[in-house]
């Protein structure tokens, strides 16, 4: 029996944090973060968030994450950087 893949719409903003919150405290090993330029700035911004990550790489989670780094979003990569093991740049990113 293969397990079957669900797909789940979250709408909210609340509703979102609160499943990004999980999924961070979840992870065990690490998380792979694929995402659009505007998320660093709204990681960098969200208090818990940001502490949830902190939290994850203390306890060992290895954190590698890849956006378009802009003019716009410099200042929130470079403090996103102090807290995660890899930062990457890729050009047009869409999340």
């Amino acid at each position: 029996m293969q397990d079957s893949e669900i797909v789940e719409v979250i709408q909210g903003d609340e509703n979102v944090i609160e499943t990004i919150l999980s999924f961070i405290s979840r992870a065990d090993r690490g998380i792979d973060a694929f995402v659009d330029q505007s998320r660093p700035a709204a990681n960098m911004n969200n208090e818990q968030i940001r502490a949830s990550i902190i939290a994850a790489h203390s306890r060992g989670v290895k954190l590698r994450c890849i956006t378009e780094i802009t003019s716009n979003n410099i200042e929130s990569c470079k403090q996103l950087l102090e807290i995660v093991d890899e930062l990457r740049h890729l050009d047009g990113i869409a999340g």
